[in-house]
């Protein structure tokens, strides 16, 4: 086998775990091993994405979510303010928090938005690991800028 040796892994469940050791012996009789662990992950196709109503928009009585595919032209999910959000909960700050089902395999990008004529978030790429956002006070341009972070769904 030389250096390049590609080994592919078939056949094995969506999370489970495949075991595989490498073993080299050089010409001296040298042995060297090596074990790795693959586990095979699915490639997100929904995610659940959560917007905390703080800030500015604690005062709207609906959150809607516009979507869009940065890469296709019309490609908007629902025209302008978009869809509104489900409302989820409130958080331990007595803040709400909503939800909605983004098709990952549709679109790419995101914006929050009270409804036509009031706030609304920059234009937001959506990112691997990122799927809570809530308004961190400042603005660019008039529109609201985001901080992010993970909540396991």
């Amino acid at each position: 086998i030389t250096s390049d040796a590609k080994l592919t892994l078939k056949d094995f469940e969506k999370n489970q775990s495949v075991k595989v050791v490498i073993k080299a012996v050089n010409e001296a009789g040298k042995e060297a091993t090596k074990t790795y662990i693959y586990t095979r992950k699915e490639k997100e196709t929904i995610r659940k994405v959560y917007f905390t109503a703080n800030n500015v928009a604690a005062s709207s009585s609906t959150i809607y979510v516009y979507l869009w595919n940065s890469q296709v032209n019309n490609s908007e999910f629902a025209a302008w303010p978009g869809t509104a959000m489900t409302y989820l909960e409130m958080n331990s700050y007595n803040e709400k928090v909503y939800t909605f089902d983004v098709d990952l395999t549709k679109y790419d990008s995101i914006i929050f938005n009270g409804g036509s004529g009031t706030w609304q978030t920059v234009d937001i790429l959506l990112q691997d690991g990122v799927n809570v956002y809530y308004l961190d006070g400042t603005t660019q341009n008039s529109k609201y800028t985001v901080v992010t972070s993970y909540r396991a769904s």
